[in-house]
């Protein structure tokens, strides 16, 4: 056994007795080992390094292919990209799940951290009932997309277009919950053919100032509040959950109303299924990069858009106060505030009734032009 420093924790290396197997590194930090292959430790060191400095503009697309169906796997498929990320070409494989009618109105659903694109989503037959064809998107390293170490929130513009693009898709509007509302707002700044779009228990854009943090839950200042010197601990945490999601379970359950228990207790499953089905990484890009200049103001979201920023009063995840600042950020937005509900208080047919009015204002600016 070789006992090792590197980069804030112990790691001891151990050749293993199968012939064609690579030596395995137990990795320590804050107690929590992981047990990985020369090649894991090499992403691992990557991740720590990854988007510093971070990148001030988003990936351009450069060609993308039509969409393959997973197998086994109704509704989700594969979209391959080419982007250009300012110094070299990036392939990217984004996971996507459909819903609703083919024919419906396009709108591209950006899921929480952690999740993917397979849900929770809102029932099927409400979508059908709406003419809404919901089309989820993984970020990186969630669900079935491929790695992208070092993204930024600009970058679900990019992700949007090339989907969009795949599915023949000419206009659309977005929508985003918790950790994935930034890119819904990324999308109404970035691209044109986007027509509105709605961010549900958003983060307003990092201040680096301790008050982007108040009155939110103690794991969430834990890990937004990470520095650069402090980034394995994150991650290690984030494997940890991945090994064990009733960890996030639990943390959301006791830190919503008693009225709220019963919703996520009634999707409980869910939640485990779509917390599994994000990777370490792909929880710790998302928080790095919520942390992180995003790429864009949301000032800069044109006022011709209806921006819709919809939050839950009694929302610890998503605190108040950032839904505030983006109210002052986007002047011609039109917002909602459920005053007795948590952060999973719109799930469900709330949702449902966000996309509907997405589709009714853009409908109204078409009658009026």
């Amino acid at each position: 056994m070789i006992n090792r420093e590197s980069d804030g924790g112990n790691w001891a290396a151990e050749s293993q007795t199968a012939p064609d197997e690579y030596p395995t590194y137990d990795y320590t930090i804050d107690g929590i080992t992981q047990s990985m292959t020369a090649t894991e430790r090499a992403k691992w060191d990557e991740a720590l390094a990854a988007g510093y400095p971070p990148r001030t503009e988003r990936i351009k697309l450069l060609d993308v292919q039509k969409p393959k169906p997973i197998e086994g796997r109704s509704g989700e498929s594969i979209v391959s990209a080419r982007f250009h990320d300012g110094s070299k070409e990036l392939g990217l494989d984004i996971h996507t799940k459909s819903l609703g009618p083919v024919d419906g109105y396009p709108i591209v659903f950006f899921h929480g951290t952690p999740g993917s694109a397979i849900g929770p989503h809102p029932h099927v037959n409400l979508l059908y009932l709406a003419g809404i064809r919901l089309l989820a998107i993984s970020r990186p390293d969630c669900g079935e997309s491929s790695s992208q170490p070092g993204r930024i929130v600009a970058d679900c513009a990019s992700y949007t277009e090339a989907v969009a693009a795949a599915n023949d898709v000419d206009e659309l509007c977005v929508a985003g919950r918790s950790g994935g509302a930034p890119g819904a707002l990324a999308c109404l700044a970035l691209l044109p053919n986007v027509k509105a779009g709605a961010a549900i228990g958003s983060m307003a854009p990092p201040t680096g100032s301790s008050a982007w943090l108040a009155n939110t839950t103690p794991g969430n200042k834990q890990a937004y509040g990470v520095t650069f010197e402090e980034r394995a601990t994150l991650l290690a945490r984030c494997f940890e959950e991945v090994k064990n999601p009733r960890l996030i379970y639990d943390d959301i359950l006791k830190n919503v109303s008693p009225s709220e228990q019963r919703v996520v207790r009634e999707i409980r499953e869910e939640l485990i299924t779509a917390f599994k089905s994000c990777g370490p990484y792909g929880r710790y890009y998302d928080v790095l990069a919520a942390q992180s200049p995003w790429g864009f103001d949301p000032a800069d979201i044109p006022e011709d858009k209806p921006t819709f920023l919809i939050q839950s009063g009694e929302d610890p995840f998503s605190p108040i106060d950032h839904f505030y600042d983006l109210v002052d950020s986007i002047s011609h937005s039109t917002y909602n505030v459920f005053l007795d509900r948590g952060h999973l208080g719109t799930y469900g047919y709330k949702t449902v009734q966000i996309l509907r009015h997405l589709l009714r204002r853009v409908q109204q600016i078409k009658e009026n032009q």
